[in-house]
């Protein structure tokens, strides 16, 4: 699976890690298991950590489908603060990322894995 789960590393929040390849079906399972972890209360501050992860191209229906998605459930996230970090020359977001803002999805993209940690303070 290209993604683990740390909820050791981040005070009070949770560190997403993917890596290799990652398909929109990985994308979607790492949310779930997002879901899962994360508390009904209280404040929610996600990393998800790309600097090793690279996007698989996918056609338009999938990375829609799952923009979609992530943006229907930040909406029940209340607000959570997301970071994600990527290397420097991936820094420009996914076509899930572009589409899932348009609706209402917000986070903030990072390349120095500190300063993202930071801003999720």
């Amino acid at each position: 699976m290209p993604f683990r789960i740390e909820t050791e590393s981040i005070a009070g929040g949770l560190h997403i890690v993917l890596s290799g390849p990652v398909s929109v079906e990985d994308r979607a399972a790492a949310l779930a298991a997002a879901l899962d972890w994360l508390p009904q209360a209280g404040p929610k501050r996600i990393l998800v950590d790309f600097r090793d992860g690279w996007v698989v191209p996918e056609p338009f229906e999938a990375s829609n489908r799952h923009a979609a998605n992530l943006a229907r459930h930040y909406q029940v996230l209340g607000g959570a603060r997301i970071a994600y970090v990527s290397k420097p020359e991936n820094r420009d977001p996914s076509p899930v990322e572009q589409l899932a803002a348009a609706r209402g999805y917000f986070y903030q993209r990072f390349t120095d894995y500190k300063a993202a940690v930071r801003w999720l303070g």
